[in-house]
């Protein structure tokens, strides 16, 4: 499916728009078990503002990521694979998915060189899933940040923002009065780790599917990216790219109400 095609779905524009609307009243609050605090926000502007990841606030953490996106894309440009490989393991690193993801890395570079693979895989995601498909693209928690910080308009689609994405198709489904999620609509979420809060969004009729480690997640992950980019070029949205509202959904996918 192309990204016109899909953005034309009625279910889809439908939902983009109404998304629209609850940018600047969104309230949700829970507590955030690492750092013993009650969060909460009453917009999805004030979800990003009350960003946090690794003991840093939104405007440090996007620093950070310009610096390392910058690093990584140079170095594809200039064919620098030590680099390169360098600026992966770093986004690994803050992502906090180094285990396995580092070594699948380390392979990719052993057996095909890393960057014929990312060269591939950058024309693939700006695809479609069936190129990716056949492209044999990675995808999981650790690779969709990697490809987020060199892919103009891919976003991070991990746990949380699928969670909170999913969350959002049944309370617009709720609203409108749907009998089930489109299939369209039908996003994946995946569920936390450890002592995580609840990030499963199904209720009832509403279902939705969990996150894979291959076609699930490419399909939800490139959709996301095409949902998220129509949502910046509606007049009343505030969020100037999809990056600010992938971490206002980072936020508030940490717990979904039950």
């Amino acid at each position: 499916m192309i990204r016109e095609q899909f953005l034309n779905e009625p279910d889809v524009s439908g939902f983009v728009q109404w998304f629209c609307t609850k940018l600047s009243k969104f309230p949700h609050a829970y507590f955030l078990r690492r750092e013993k605090i009650n969060w909460q926000c009453a917009s999805f502007y004030e979800a990003c503002e009350r960003y946090q990841w690794n003991g840093c606030d939104w405007g440090k953490t996007r620093l950070l990521l310009n610096d390392i996106s910058i690093c990584l894309r140079n170095a594809i440009k200039n064919m620098d694979n030590e680099v390169c490989l360098m600026a992966c393991s770093r986004i690994l690193q803050w992502g906090g998915v180094s285990r396995g993801n580092q070594e699948r890395l380390e392979e990719i570079d052993r057996t095909e060189g890393l960057l014929p693979y990312l060269l591939k895989a950058k024309e693939a995601l700006q695809a479609d899933l069936k190129k990716c498909l056949e492209e044999g693209v990675v995808m999981n928690s650790g690779f969709t940040k990697i490809y987020s910080l060199y892919v103009d308009d891919f976003v991070i689609y991990d746990s949380r923002v699928g969670a909170a994405l999913c969350y959002l198709i049944r309370l617009y489904c709720e609203e409108c009065g749907y009998d089930y999620v489109p299939e369209a609509l039908r996003f994946a979420y995946g569920n936390g780790r450890g002592k995580s809060g609840n990030r499963n969004p199904c209720k009832g009729k509403y279902k939705f599917r969990l996150l894979d480690q291959g076609k699930v997640h490419i399909d939800c992950n490139i959709k996301a990216g095409w949902l998220l980019k129509r949502l910046t070029e509606l007049p009343d949205c505030e969020f100037e790219d999809v990056r600010s509202i992938e971490a206002a959904l980072f936020m508030i996918g940490y717990e979904i109400p039950q």
